[in-house]
């Protein structure tokens, strides 16, 4: 039987907007073995509870995991993995398919990754993070991110992003502003190459030399 609504009550605080209830408070003893589904897959009993580190939701094949981050991410993600399926963005809200879930955890959960290599052991504490040191975290992330290659990137990290606002797990408007900063040209790359398709030309070294100068001034003189 499931436990879903008990889990949710556990790390979420719903009053129209919803919130992940502190990583501190939570009693991860009492919420890992809460069955979130537990149905019949083709020739195999399928049972997920919330402390596993993928996932199974009833009716999809797809896997949504949350290994390799820290105890303090993987709850973050968990929560908000809840939410988003049975809410959406705020309460009663339109919830969002298993796939798309599926991507904006995988994009947060590549973020969390990049940002526990400079000791940041949750979402929350980016809020503590000083603007340069955040914004050189941000830059090498760009640059470490192979974008002239895969540009799609950048507009799903900042479709992923918005669900750390709109979830109150970040509460730095800093950290947004560089974000969209230096992932929003690549949108525009990106926008660019499906036109350079339709129309058969397009000079990519110009516009990455444009988009290299701008994610470092201080070679652009």
């Amino acid at each position: 039987m499931s436990e879903i609504a008990d889990a949710i009550e556990k790390c979420l605080h719903i009053d129209g907007v919803i919130r992940l209830n502190p990583y501190e408070s939570v009693n991860l003893d009492d919420l890992s073995p809460c069955v979130l589904w537990d149905y019949l897959r083709t020739n195999k009993h399928q049972l997920t509870v919330f402390g596993d580190d993928s996932w199974y939701s009833q009716g999809n094949k797809l896997t949504i995991t949350f290994n390799d981050i820290g105890p303090e991410y993987q709850y973050q993600l968990k929560a908000m993995t809840i939410g988003i399926y049975t809410q959406g963005a705020r309460e009663g809200g339109d919830q969002l398919g298993w796939a798309t879930i599926r991507q904006v955890i995988g994009d947060l959960k590549r973020l969390a990754k990049w940002l526990q290599r400079y000791q940041i052991n949750s979402f929350s504490d980016i809020y503590s993070v000083p603007e340069l040191k955040l914004r050189n975290i941000i830059l090498e992330l760009v640059q470490n991110s192979n974008l002239q290659k895969h540009p799609s990137f950048s507009l799903s990290i900042l479709t992923a992003i918005k669900w750390l606002n709109l979830y109150g797990v970040v509460e730095s408007n800093v950290f947004f502003e560089l974000m969209n900063e230096y992932f929003f040209p690549l949108t525009l790359l990106k926008n660019e190459r499906k036109k350079s398709c339709r129309c058969g030309s397009m000079d990519w070294g110009h516009i990455y030399c444009f988009y290299y100068k701008w994610c470092n001034p201080s070679n652009s003189t």
